[in-house]
This record gives C-alpha cells, structure tokens and sequence, in this order.
C-alpha cells in the first residue's frame, strides 16, 4: 500500500520500494570532493556564495519523492565521488531541500549531518537507538542537528497533513538511484511502526 496526500501524486515510498532500498543502502563513509553548487535548473556550478528562496507551500510542486518524503530541491550541490572501478563520478546531490513528510524510514547517516528547521506540522521525531532512543515533539520552528551516526525517523501526528520541514545535508546528499554513494542504512522501514513498538514497550513496563 503506498501512503500518500489527497493528490494523485505520491508523496513518500511504497512499502516495496522502501524494502528495495533497506536491501540497496549501506551505512558506510564516503569522501566526496565539493566541484560546486547550484540553484534551479543550472547546469554550471559555482564556488560563490548561492541565495535560494523558500517556495510558498501553495505553490510548491515537489520534484520527486525522496527516501523521507516529496522533496523540493533549492540548492544542490555537486560532489565526485571515487567509483569501484578506480574512477569518478560526478553526481548531483541535495544540499538545501524542504521537505513534505508523513511517515519516513528510521535511517542513519555514516557521514551526513542533517539539520532540520520545521516549517509547519506536528509529529514525532525518533532520535537514537537502544538505551538513548527517545521520541520528540516536532512543530512549527523546531529545530533539530542530526550528526552522523544518530538513528532518525519521523511521523506527522495527521497522514494527511504532511510536516513539511527545511533540511541541510553536509554534505550533500546523493539521491536515491545512486545508492552506491549515499552513506545511508534503513533501521525501519516506517517510522509509525518503530513508534507503535516503543509505546507497546513503554506500556509493558
């Protein structure tokens, strides 16, 4: 079943793709080096300082569905990556996206450190694994620094109401058919579920 908004368009992951993925992505360090960044639709990247501009939430159209959710790409950055093959590969990765999200995946990041500014929304956000997993309330102006390494998932309190959130990757973060170059690893593979299971617990004791 794939979860998604009253629009015919999908805003997050089908159950199989999700599956697809917990096979594909691995949890491992990646080097890449900075060639540049870019805004819209611009195909020479620069060094220079870049200025984005956030899209009216009636307004936005987001551009594909993302591991989390519907991402709206505002600045991206290109970063070479060493292949297997003893080669390289420039590729185009998320710098600076806002995000629509009901229900991602607990993932972990080898290497990127996430920074999450909500714009609008209510949820749990699950931080953390074993002895210092915790659930946080989310809402308009939360702020939230994920460090590499640190479990994270997150779940809108309304499925039709996404959280809708600005995120940072540094850096940047390859999309998700280059899986050879994301530094990512799937816990679970839906937040909602990982929450039910920490409530059961929470309530047996």
């Amino acid at each position: 079943m794939n979860h998604s908004s009253e629009s015919s368009k999908p805003t997050e992951l089908s159950d199989g793709e999700r599956e697809q993925l917990q096979q594909l992505l691995q949890a491992r360090s990646l080097e890449s080096k900075n060639l540049g960044y870019l805004l819209d639709d611009a195909e020479t990247p620069t060094q220079q300082c870049v200025v984005a501009q956030l899209p009216n939430k009636a307004d936005a159209v987001p551009g594909q569905v993302s591991v989390c959710g519907a991402k709206t790409m505002l600045i991206e950055q290109i970063c070479q990556f060493a292949t297997a093959e003893g080669g390289t590969k420039d590729v185009r990765c998320a710098s600076v996206a806002v995000l629509e999200m009901t229900d991602s995946p607990v993932h972990v990041h080898a290497s990127t450190l996430e920074h999450y500014v909500v714009l609008s929304g209510n949820g749990k956000l699950i931080l953390g694994a074993g002895a210092d997993e915790r659930v946080v309330d989310v809402h308009q102006g939360s702020v939230i620094l994920i460090p590499p390494g640190q479990p994270h998932g997150i779940v809108s309190c309304d499925p039709k109401i996404p959280i809708r959130a600005m995120l940072t990757f540094t850096p940047g973060l390859a999309p998700k058919d280059e899986p050879e170059f994301r530094d990512e690893k799937v816990v679970h593979m839906r937040a909602s579920d990982r929450l039910r299971e920490i409530q059961k617990t929470l309530e047996a004791d």
